[in-house]
C-alpha cells in the first residue's frame, strides 16, 4: 500500500508539472522573440583524466556548482558563467599511492545554439570558454578551459524549466615542479542539472 501511494504521488506531481507546461502552448513564436534573458543555476559531476608532464597520467572524479546568464540574440544566445569545480585525483606513482585535490574558480564566456525550440522543451548545442583560476597555488597555476556539449531544457512553466547538459571539457594548465614549469592537461566528461528561468 505504501508503494502504491508513492507511485500515485509521483504520477500526480508529474501530471501537475506537465499541465503547467501547457501554459506555453501557442507561445512558441513569441517566446523566441521576447524571452531575452536566461538564468541557470546548476550542479554537476564528472569523470576526468589528467596528464601531468612530471608524473604521467591519472584519473579523477570532479563535482561542481555554478550559474550562467545568457542573452537571446535571435538565433543564438551569448552570455557569461561562473562555477566552482573540484577534482579528486587518485594516482600510483613509483609504487606510491596517493591523492591530490585541485580546486578552481572558472569564469567563462557562454554560447548556446538552440536546435529545437518547442512548447515543451528547448534543445541545442553549447560552448563555454574561459579561465581556470586555482584556489591552491601549490598545486597548479592558472590556465584555459573549454566545454562543448548538448543541453536539454524541459519546460515546466511559461518562464522556467529543468535544465540538463552533457559535455566534454578540456583544461590546459601548468604547474611548477623542480623550479620548472610543467604542463597539465585535464580531459573530462560532465553531466549537469539545473533550473532555468527566462524573462
Amino acid at each position: 500500500m505504501r508503494y502504491l501511494k508513492f507511485f500515485l504521488l509521483v504520477f500526480v506531481l508529474w501530471n501537475t508539472a506537465d499541465s503547467e507546461a501547457q501554459v506555453r502552448i501557442g507561445s512558441c513564436s513569441s517566446a523566441n522573440n521576447y524571452d531575452k534573458f536566461y538564468i541557470t543555476p546548476y550542479v554537476g559531476a564528472g569523470y576526468a583524466k589528467i596528464n601531468r608532464e612530471d608524473i604521467g597520467k591519472g584519473k579523477m572524479f570532479s563535482y561542481y556548482g555554478g550559474i550562467s546568464g545568457l542573452y537571446n540574440a535571435g538565433g543564438f544566445r551569448i552570455g557569461l558563467g561562473f562555477r566552482y569545480q573540484q577534482y579528486n585525483e587518485k594516482y600510483d606513482f613509483q609504487n606510491v599511492a596517493g591523492t591530490n585535490k585541485y580546486s578552481y574558480l572558472k569564469p567563462y564566456f557562454a554560447f548556446e545554439l538552440p536546435l529545437v525550440f518547442d512548447d515543451f522543451y528547448d534543445f541545442g548545442l553549447f560552448l563555454n570558454a574561459g579561465a581556470d583560476l586555482p584556489l591552491k597555488r601549490t598545486m597548479t597555476n592558472g590556465g584555459f578551459m573549454a566545454d562543448a556539449g548538448l543541453y536539454y531544457n524541459w519546460v515546466l512553466t511559461s518562464s522556467s524549466g529543468l535544465y540538463f547538459a552533457l559535455d566534454y571539457g578540456f583544461n590546459s594548465l601548468s604547474m611548477n615542479y623542480n623550479s620548472a614549469s610543467k604542463s597539465v592537461m585535464i580531459n573530462e566528461m560532465k553531466f549537469s542539472i539545473g533550473y532555468r528561468f527566462w524573462f
